[in-house]
């Protein structure tokens, strides 16, 4: 797959050639680094990050609480 991705052939992803994950990600990446410009522009990388970083202490948070919850619900049938 990688071979075809680099001569700029025609993929059939309908074949019964097994493609694996590791393939697909690593022709995504390869395309994505041959991008005349970034996805990101260079001014709002900073911004990008603190936002992404931002939503995973959030998500950390929401799935910590659910984790004491279920503990704590744990507890009280055990108790009962």
């Amino acid at each position: 797959m990688k071979i075809l991705f680099y001569v700029d052939q025609d993929l059939e992803l309908d074949s019964d050639d097994e493609i694996s994950v590791k393939d697909a990600t690593s022709c995504l990446k390869q395309y994505l680094k041959e991008l005349p410009e970034s996805l990101i522009p260079i001014n709002m990388h900073e911004k990008y990050v603190d936002a992404l970083s931002e939503f995973i202490i959030a998500r950390c948070i929401v799935c910590i609480e659910s984790l004491l919850y279920m503990k704590s619900v744990s507890i009280n049938v055990l108790l009962h």
